[in-house]
């Protein structure tokens, strides 16, 4: 096609490489360079003429290629240049921070891992490692010289947000973390290092807190025979407690946050290994605090996730579950009262009931009459001493436990309490 003859002959000419001028001796170089650009201006009329006037398709087309070829032969010669450029470098051993400057990425380091120079210099560094062996540097390790641990940290929290800078922020994050895995960096000093250490609410929600996952993975893998793991780490810096409930509400805000799951679960799982008792555990998560509320909080999800991997490791008859630990935690007295006080509430009602028919299910399973109970579980030797939420319980149980029983209804006025 005629177009693709044009481009060919437009390519040659941008080389400057399809004729030479006949230069005679003594003949000037301005009047040489004069005739070399005729001899091409000549050879691309030639071209033309041998085809037919083109049409506006055409003319499109060639523009077009035209246009394709320029870059094509710009980006080329640009990348043989740079090519160029870091070989005679390499010849003359410049050092990498001196590399850095010539390439304009010491404006600061947010501006260099955006800069497309940095692929340069990455470059440059694998070639002076190649040469130089017993030299290794790395690209994360010049721009720490530069800039400092804690700026590149800063950079690449950014950095890993951005499209068109994830993929080496990616690479400079593992090149750092490998450098402090080198440097034999505890695990607390990196949780410093990432700004994790400005309270356990922040940090479980801190970007950075993945790096720090990333980085427990390396230290475990290189020290096999150190037992550490991301949760031992927070809880070491604040404490199972203050753990436990900012995963709870981090958890209740943000559910279906599969990184707060697997948290909670391996606090879940060390409790276990550690075989910690459920009413310490009942304890920690402030249960007792949420008052009425505690029935539906989401700690007794909590709490329920660790009464069945408890349960896991006992035998049948040591076995708990949920009910049997907030009876005891509260103490059944509190308990029961804590349950009729939420039936008063509209939100807590349908919750709240639930558990005084268990409540109640079991007082009739032991034969707890209205009397015992009053004198068993609130410790009254009569009804006159009973509080009004007390005796409001015992109006709620006593038909229910003759119903149960076949017995007719009594009145309780004075009972003795039973030894």
């Amino acid at each position: 096609m005629r177009y693709i003859s044009i481009v060919l002959v437009v390519a040659e000419i941008l080389l400057s490489g399809v004729t030479s001028a006949i230069v005679m001796p003594g003949m000037s170089q301005l009047k040489a360079r004069s005739i070399e650009r005729e001899q091409q201006i000549v050879l691309a009329k030639r071209m033309l003429r041998s085809q037919t006037a083109p049409n506006k398709n055409e003319e499109r087309t060639i523009g077009t290629s035209f246009t394709k070829v320029a870059e094509q032969l710009k980006a080329g010669t640009s990348k043989a240049a740079d090519s160029a450029k870091l070989k005679g470098w390499l010849l003359i051993n410049k050092p990498v921070d001196k590399a850095l400057d010539a390439l304009k990425l010491n404006t600061g380091v947010d501006n260099a891992i955006l800069n497309p120079k940095l692929k340069l210099l990455d470059n440059y560094v694998n070639m002076f490692n190649e040469k130089h062996p017993k030299k290794q540097i790395t690209l994360a390790g010049a721009l720490i010289s530069r800039y400092g641990d804690e700026a590149l940290v800063n950079a690449l929290v950014t950095a890993r947000q951005a499209e068109n800078s994830r993929n080496i922020a990616i690479k400079l994050q593992k090149q750092q973390m490998e450098g402090w895995l080198n440097s034999q960096l505890s695990i607390g000093n990196v949780l410093d290092k990432l700004k994790l250490n400005t309270g356990v609410e922040e940090a479980i929600l801190h970007p950075n807190l993945k790096i720090l996952d990333n980085y427990v993975n390396m230290f475990r893998k290189k020290n096999p025979e150190q037992h550490v793991s991301l949760v031992g780490a927070l809880t070491s810096r604040y404490g199972d407690e203050p753990l436990a409930n900012a995963l709870v509400t981090a958890r209740q805000a943000d559910n279906s946050n599969t990184f707060l799951k697997r948290l909670q679960a391996e606090q879940l799982a060390d409790w276990g290994s550690n075989q910690m008792p459920v009413n310490e555990v009942f304890s920690l998560l402030k249960v007792k605090d949420d008052d009425i509320r505690a029935l539906i909080s989401p700690k007794l999800v909590t709490l329920n996730k660790y009464i069945k991997l408890f349960n896991l490791r006992q035998n049948r008859l040591e076995r708990t579950d949920l009910f049997k630990v907030l009876r005891a935690g509260f103490g059944e007295n509190e308990f029961a009262i804590l349950v009729s006080r939420a039936m008063d509430d509209p939100l807590m009602a349908a919750v709240a009931s639930k558990y005084q028919r268990v409540e109640f299910k079991r007082w009739i399973r032991y034969d707890y009459d209205p009397i015992k109970v009053l004198n068993d579980v609130f410790k009254k030797d009569n009804l006159a001493a009973a509080t009004t939420r007390e005796q409001s319980i015992l109006d709620t149980y006593r038909p229910i436990y003759y119903k149960a029983k076949r017995l007719d209804n009594v009145d309780i006025d004075v009972a003795p309490r039973r030894s």
